[in-house]
């Protein structure tokens, strides 16, 4: 069992760093690869300028007190994007590292999190900090520390109005050759006064969630009833350490008052996804689902992404499944071609009413565009993405807000009411 626990808490370790696909969250179940890029991008000298709102360059930013107000622009109707300058509101800018990821957006608040640097500081392992930024008033609120050598694992609900997050900590555990051993759990509990705790436990109700009147949650590769203790939806263990037919289940979105959809992932392979009802008790696999991401529902319709292992970022097919029938069928190729090395990402707004595609294309001349495609008539509208942000993907939080972040502490944080 403890071979599942490690690749469940390594997935989603790489769900919040930031990736927005199945296929991302299975990529690589050694983080020590990622770590290390990481530190490299701390550390590497950065030799290109880019500009900034107000048409200040970096340089000048930094030799300049005043800290421009956050701009609010509107590409389209009901579409809204602001731009964070959070490295800029940071009181100790020259002290930290860069921002590593985690990021999330909610009741006007953005939080970050730093890898302090330099590491050699810490003997004890890397060391993390969260930081919080009111984009209402553009200033920095406040910092909570996250233990040397622990990592954020899992974001985990809140279980009441006074708690604005908490996340499930992760402490790998080596020997003398630097193979991983085990690991210690915790979570961490920040409340709106930005005060925090951490409590040396983690069990299924620790990370459950409220789904059709149950309390459920991904545990152990399975989705298990965390009032009862029944598996809903079994995944597969395997027979050995070495076994690559491991399978994940993971619980996705409410499809009505009593169902809700759930995917399946293993090594290196996007299963499928499939429905629960608890009014009988089943978990019935979408028939024909495989390399099928779940996006999202929308008037009894199940909306899904086409993204199988090798494409990586250049999917180009949606699909639509009947949440009654199972049935599925192609609802639209992607509005825009994708050419070698141009890159694409989904998601779809918590109401049902748009599907979000991010393209961000190779050719530097051309910029980077938000495409919102109703997913009733097939139609959508266009918005250009600043192209600071070319490079990195977007992730849904806190309904129909999109964040994105980049490696110069900025982010781009896109609303959507349509």
């Amino acid at each position: 069992m403890k071979r599942k626990i490690a690749l469940t808490l390594a997935l989603s370790a790489l769900l919040l760093a930031g990736c927005s696909k199945e296929n991302d969250l299975i990529n690589n179940l050694d983080m020590s690869e990622t770590v290390s890029d990481s530190l490299t991008q701390v550390t590497e000298a950065e030799e290109d300028t880019r500009f900034i709102i107000g048409g200040e360059t970096e340089t000048e930013a930094a030799e300049s007190d005043t800290v421009p107000e956050i701009e609010t622009e509107y590409p389209a109707e009901g579409v809204s994007y602001k731009i964070l300058d959070y490295g800029r509101l940071n009181p100790d800018s020259g002290d930290i590292g860069r921002s590593y990821g985690n990021g999330s957006y909610k009741d006007d608040i953005f939080c970050i999190t730093y890898m302090i640097s330099p590491p050699e500081n810490y003997p004890g392992g890397m060391k993390f900090q969260m930081r919080f930024y009111s984009t209402a008033e553009n200033k920095f609120l406040a910092s909570v520390d996250i233990p040397t050598g622990w990592i954020i694992s899992e974001k985990l609900a809140e279980t009441d109005s006074d708690i604005f997050c908490r996340y499930a900590l992760t402490h790998y555990l080596y020997d003398e050759t630097g193979n991983v051993t085990g690991s210690e759990q915790a979570v961490l509990t920040v409340r709106r006064d930005f005060s925090s705790n951490i409590a040396e436990s983690y069990t299924a109700k620790d990370c459950s969630v409220e789904m059709c009147g149950h309390n459920i949650a991904n545990w152990e590769g399975d989705i298990i009833d965390t009032d009862s203790g029944e598996i809903l939806a079994e995944g597969y263990d395997g027979t050995s350490e070495y076994d690559l037919s491991v399978t994940i289940k993971r619980y996705r979105f409410p499809i009505d008052e009593n169902r809700f959809a759930y995917s399946t992932v293993g090594y290196e392979n996007i299963l499928g996804f499939g429905v629960y009802d608890f009014s009988t008790g089943t978990a019935s696999d979408v028939p024909g689902s495989r390399d099928l991401v779940p996006l999202g529902i929308r008037g009894g319709r199940i909306y899904s992404l086409q993204s199988e292992w090798d494409s990586l970022g250049h999917d180009t097919e949606l699909y639509v499944t009947d949440a009654e029938t199972l049935e599925t069928e192609l609802f639209m190729e992607a509005p825009v071609s994708l050419e070698l090395n141009d890159y694409a990402d989904y998601e779809m707004t918590e109401s049902g009413s748009v599907i979000v595609m991010g393209y961000y294309p190779d050719d530097e001349t051309v910029l980077p565009r938000l495409y919102l495609i109703d997913p009733d008539t097939k139609e959508f509208t266009v918005c250009d993405i600043p192209d600071e942000f070319r490079n990195y993907g977007f992730s849904r939080t806190n309904g129909n807000a999109f964040i994105t972040s980049n490696m110069k502490d900025k982010a781009l944080i896109i609303e959507i009411d349509v």
